[in-house]
């Protein structure tokens, strides 16, 4: 793993020796110019290593980083550049085509996975050489009541930026995946606000989603993982129940994120 930041230790240069200049030294006129050169050398050496310290300190202020100040995303990616050195050998010699993801929908790059990591999004046995992630989920079941029956949100489908739709197999309204350490209840309002919030705010307000919750706890058995592929998943969902009033109801919702659009809407349960 990463090494600590912002402890590293410093060089500190030897206090130069200062010649004394007493009664003996000026008594022996003999050895004045002697005195005198070794003096001027003592002073030069001084010089230097005052120079090398100041020079070592600048290079040490570069290469430091205060943990307390710096920004995120530095700190992001250091973390995605330890895992890199770790985990990338393994890919090689597993055979994985890494250096592929991203360039297809629905993949995401080796960045992306890189990231996933570093946040807890994604935990992979990667020293044992498993082919199988596991990944915590929060996912979110939005009900409606139009009055006459109870309507359920989905994704309908996803729009990549090549132009590729996916339709969505309808295993709950909103999904979205843990990180760092984050509550499953978290995560559901996290993923209402990004999912849902851009068309209608107010799922940007938890206060409007008290009637949130938790209703199940089911864990789905490795299957394939298009976004890294060859991998399978095990995905350890919390099911979340969600019923809003008429104020949050929108015919559609559209979430645009980095890549890829979500069109979502409602179907009648039976």
């Amino acid at each position: 793993m990463a090494a600590r930041l912002g402890f590293e230790p410093r060089y500190t240069a030897p206090e130069a020796a200062v010649l004394p200049l007493d009664d003996l030294a000026i008594s022996k006129p003999s050895n004045l110019g002697t005195l005198q050169n070794s003096a001027k050398k003592d002073i030069k050496q001084q010089e230097f290593r005052a120079d090398l310290k100041n020079q070592t300190n600048k290079e040490n202020d570069m290469n430091t980083i205060n943990v307390e100040n710096c920004n995120e995303d530095i700190v992001m990616r250091l973390a995605c550049e330890s895992i890199r050195a770790e985990v990338e050998p393994i890919l090689q010699v597993m055979g994985v085509p890494y250096k592929n993801w991203g360039k297809t929908s629905p993949t995401k790059s080796f960045d992306d996975f890189l990231r996933a990591m570093a946040e807890n999004e994604i935990h992979w046995e990667y020293e044992a050489h498993s082919s199988i992630l596991e990944i915590d989920a929060a996912v979110v079941n939005v009900y409606w009541n139009n009055g006459t029956n109870i309507e359920t949100l989905r994704e309908k489908y996803q729009e990549f930026k090549d132009g590729t739709k996916i339709e969505k197999i309808f295993n709950g309204s909103v999904i979205e995946h843990l990180k760092g350490r984050e509550t499953p209840r978290a995560a559901a309002l996290r993923g209402l606000a990004q999912k849902l919030g851009g068309t209608s705010e107010g799922f940007k307000d938890p206060k409007r989603l008290l009637s949130l919750q938790l209703k199940s706890v089911e864990v789905l058995w490795p299957q394939l993982f298009p976004v890294y592929p060859p991998f399978e998943v095990i995905y350890n969902r919390r099911i979340f129940d969600l019923h809003i009033d008429n104020a949050l109801y929108e015919i559609e919702y559209i979430c645009k994120e980095p890549g890829v659009t979500t069109y979502s809407d409602w179907i009648v349960m039976d």
